[in-house]
């Protein structure tokens, strides 16, 4: 009504209305807490809350056993259901039954239902006269045991079950010949490692020995295809070659020193090598080298290490020292009064870096608050 720009019927009762005394008022959007009270205020007696468990969804249940297992022994049974409680315990009795088949008579089971683990452990009580049944029916297949025990473990430490079962949603079996077993290895290394050490055990050289032949000749490998040769000039383009010594060009310009599997093996075991102590006596024996770790290591809050901020260089890592690094082969190179100007140019650059890690922390401190 207070616009300046009313259409015909607006304007028509603007006039109508101008005799009386009306103050307009825009009105204030409505809280969510106010439409809250409001229907807090009138519940229902007879109000059922919504239901949004999946009746049909698909379920799976994993058996593990031990790789020397024997007869009477041990046997581990995971099951894992979809959001409704009527499937895990289809589940379960699944899974106890196979247990039953293969004459297991010391069972553990594992799920991740709180209700249907601690309804069997008899913890819970019953109020759903549809799970009544199940757990009798449960009740009565774990006499087949000579020990039967139940446990809860969350959702996240239930993986495995837990993906089988979504795997096991994802197709329908039509005949029972169609299930085929399902194989799950598990590598202790990346699997391009051992892409490396198979390739490397093939011929006898690293896995950059094409590289660095085309870099070092611009030769090609024996029987190699145009796209072989395209795809291998457009890798060289990041490399450069220091005498003998391939080096990689990294995002931020610093060059990568190019090692073969051998090399590889022996920086991982030197920079991971064992734990902080190996029993309680020999700590004193294990504090320098955790001291070298922290104190060459980068601090986030910083950008810098600690060795750097004292001394003005980044400490020299041992197995730079064996393996030589590119700046260990630069200061080789140095006579001894070059070695010293350099060492003097880094300590005047010192207070520099000192200020630009105070910065660092400065920001860093309001980025975190």
């Amino acid at each position: 009504m207070e616009s300046t720009a009313l259409n015909g019927r607006m304007a028509r009762w603007q006039i109508l209305l101008s005799e009386f005394d009306i103050v307009y008022v825009n009105q204030k959007a409505v809280k969510g807490s106010a439409i809250a009270d409001f229907l807090a205020s009138r519940a229902l007696e007879d109000y059922e809350p919504l239901n949004f468990n999946f009746p049909n969804e698909d379920l799976m249940y994993v058996a593990t056993a031990e790789k020397d297992f024997q007869k009477g022994g041990l046997w581990k049974l995971n099951f894992d259901g979809a959001s409704n409680a009527i499937a895990k315990y289809e589940a379960c009795i699944m899974g106890i039954r196979a247990a039953i088949e293969r004459k297991i008579k010391v069972l553990e089971v594992y799920g991740d239902s709180t209700l249907v683990i601690y309804q069997l452990k008899g913890e819970w009580e019953m109020r759903d006269p549809k799970l009544i049944r199940y757990r009798k029916l449960v009740l009565e297949l774990i006499e087949e045991f000579n020990s039967v025990t139940f446990y809860y473990i969350p959702r996240d430490e239930n993986q495995m079950a837990d993906a089988l079962a979504t795997l096991a949603s994802m197709f329908k079996v039509n005949k029972p010949e169609d299930m085929k077993p399902i194989q799950i290895s598990i590598h202790e290394a990346p699997a391009h490692c051992y892409n490396i050490d198979d390739e490397e055990e093939k011929d006898d050289h690293p896995w950059y020995h094409d590289i660095l032949r085309y870099v070092k000749s611009r030769e090609y490998p024996d029987h190699a295809t145009e796209n072989d040769k395209r795809i291998l000039r457009r890798l060289a383009i990041d490399y450069v070659l220091d005498g003998d010594i391939l080096y990689k060009k990294g995002k931020d310009q610093v060059l990568l020193r190019c090692v073969d599997a051998v090399e590889a093996k022996k920086i991982l075991e030197e920079v991971h090598e064992g734990k902080m102590t190996e029993t309680y006596k020999d700590w004193h024996e294990k504090l320098p080298f955790a001291l070298l770790a922290y104190r060459s290591s980068v601090r986030t809050s910083t950008g810098a290490t600690l060795f750097s901020l004292v001394y003005g260089m980044e400490a020299v890592l041992p197995i730079e020292v064996e393996i030589p690094s590119l700046r260990v082969l630069a200061e080789l190179k140095l006579d001894e009064a070059e070695w010293i100007q350099s060492r003097y140019d880094q300590l005047n650059l010192i207070e520099e870096k000192r200020l630009k890690a105070i910065r660092h922390s400065q920001m860093y401190q309001k980025r975190m608050m």
